[in-house]
């Protein structure tokens, strides 16, 4: 089965608000697709309540890689000089595997193909140069935010119909995952 390659891209961002946001998708993703034993909890990313995995794995991880999209961003040039709109070029990816045996004519051996693969892509404004107009923009993201929330959920529900590997056994994680930038 191929993976499913599925694309969400934040507009009108701002590079001091690229962290937070990129920690709501990776939470959001990643809540919604652990089907193990989890133990839920919300957390308040900018002005929005989202669901999260309370284990401090996943919330140091999801953290570490939102920093390093963020270093990645700033020594590639991009970041707080951003003067015009400008798209990034360096997506962040979160790939799902699932682990299927391979047999040879002697051997067998296991081996992870990804299964679904989200891509976040952002396309940088200029930071506000006043109160109103940064309220205003942290307004019109907070609503992509939320679209982008739903779509996550519309998209895992669709993809939920067509294909799930068989879930293993897991108490902590369903599926192997990476986040990767790119």
């Amino acid at each position: 089965m191929d993976s499913s390659r599925l694309s969400l891209t934040i507009q009108n961002c701002e590079y001091s608000y690229v962290k937070e946001v990129t920690k709501a998708l990776l939470h959001t993703i990643l809540f919604h697709r652990q089907f193990g034993q989890i133990s839920p909890k919300t957390q308040e990313l900018l002005d929005l309540t989202i669901a999260s995995i309370d284990d401090g794995a996943v919330e140091s991880m999801v953290e570490e890689r939102a920093s390093a999209y963020i270093k990645s961003l700033h020594d590639s040039g991009i970041g707080t000089t951003t003067t015009t709109m400008t798209t990034i070029t360096s997506p962040l990816v979160v790939e799902f595997y699932e682990k299927k045996t391979r047999k040879a004519w002697f051997t067998t051996s296991e081996e992870e193909v990804c299964w679904e693969s989200w891509t976040l892509n952002f396309e940088l404004i200029p930071t506000s140069r006043s109160e109103p107009e940064r309220k205003r923009n942290l307004k019109v993201l907070v609503s992509q935010l939320e679209d982008s929330i739903l779509r996550i959920l519309t998209l895992v529900n669709k993809r939920n119909e067509e294909y799930i590997p068989p879930i293993p056994y897991s108490e902590t994680r369903s599926f192997p995952y990476q986040i990767i930038i790119r």
